[in-house]
């Protein structure tokens, strides 16, 4: 391809226009998948948490309901809960609609799927905002859904809306434009109107989202690409958020390409451009420690100054103490 060609192509390519092959960068093969939603009903909750409707003399000042004329009360450390049907294995998160009940004061609030934690947040307003879990996997079956209040206060979240999205999963061939996962060859690319869970591990040439790719929290991951890209205001990767962090095991491996490098192109490179967002979120770990004796060289055993969370697999490093 001509320089002036490439360019061209390159251009077409940012602005969202066109897309085409380079050997640069690999075959385009493009997120094609949709979000279906499973609404929640609320006649089905049961716990101390209650559902109540807007406007009565004990709601007056609530704000409106985003859906219906109820909204669901947790006041404290109330809880609300109910059995849901998944009826085909996929990637999930849970949409909600979430408000404090008042200025006076706030409370948290955690939704728990299978006994795990899938998000934890203090709504900032008593204004309704959409509330996204992390992304996560099920099979098949019954489970069943909780939410929680989190502190010992005599304030109150309000909840509606509550939504089970089935997202596309990124191991599905029937969710990309080649009708295959992407490959060794292949740039994913991921529109600003779609999103992306990745579900399972995956080796490609590069990835290129301008809208969402999510790993999914309970599984272990593994990735390789050459180069993944973040752009524009809509695009985002997400793997695990702040309260509720990825704690299975991923790897995320970035390859250099000394022929893309000494043709002055981008490689081994993660760069999130133009108000895009990079959420990187593992379990907080104990890095590092002092001995609490002497190591002799060549000993398979260690007495440290302090217990340590580390695990069965993890890489240890000992460095001098002389200089």
């Amino acid at each position: 391809m001509k320089k002036q060609t490439f360019f061209k192509t390159l251009l077409f390519f940012l602005l969202g226009i066109v897309f085409t092959a380079h050997p640069a960068f690999g075959q385009f093969n493009t997120m094609t998948g949709s979000v279906s939603y499973q609404n929640i009903p609320q006649s089905d909750f049961e716990g101390t948490g209650a559902w109540q409707f807007v406007g009565s003399a004990n709601t007056i000042n609530y704000p409106n309901a985003p859906s219906g004329n109820k909204v669901l009360f947790l006041r404290g450390q109330g809880t609300a809960y109910q059995s849901i049907v998944v009826s085909q294995a996929g990637c999930f998160r849970f949409d909600i609609q979430a408000a404090q009940a008042s200025t006076a004061g706030n409370n948290s609030f955690s939704i728990y799927i299978k006994g795990q934690e899938v998000v934890e947040v203090t709504p900032n307003s008593t204004a309704f905002n959409t509330v996204h879990s992390v992304a996560f996997t099920l099979d098949p079956g019954i489970y069943v859904l909780e939410l929680k209040g989190l502190l010992s206060t005599p304030y109150a979240v309000l909840l509606d809306d509550i939504q089970l999205a089935r997202l596309p999963c990124w191991s599905d061939a029937s969710n990309w434009s080649l009708d295959s996962v992407p490959g060794p060859t292949d740039t994913a690319f991921v529109a600003m109107d779609k999103l992306v869970v990745l579900n399972d591990s995956a080796h490609c040439h590069s990835i290129r989202v301008m809208g969402k790719f999510l790993a999914a929290n309970n599984v272990d991951l593994k990735l390789d690409a050459n180069m993944f890209m973040v752009m524009q205001q809509n695009g985002l990767l997400e793997w695990g958020q702040a309260h509720t962090p990825y704690e299975n095991k991923g790897v995320f491996t970035l390859h250099g390409n000394i022929g893309l490098a000494q043709a002055g192109m981008q490689t081994a490179a993660l760069m999130v451009m133009d108000k895009a967002k990079l959420q990187l979120h593992g379990k907080p770990r104990d890095s590092w420690t002092q001995l609490g004796a002497h190591a002799n060289q060549g000993t398979n055993q260690i007495t440290l100054k302090e217990p340590m969370d580390w695990k069965v697999g993890d890489l240890i490093v000992i460095a001098s103490t002389d200089f």
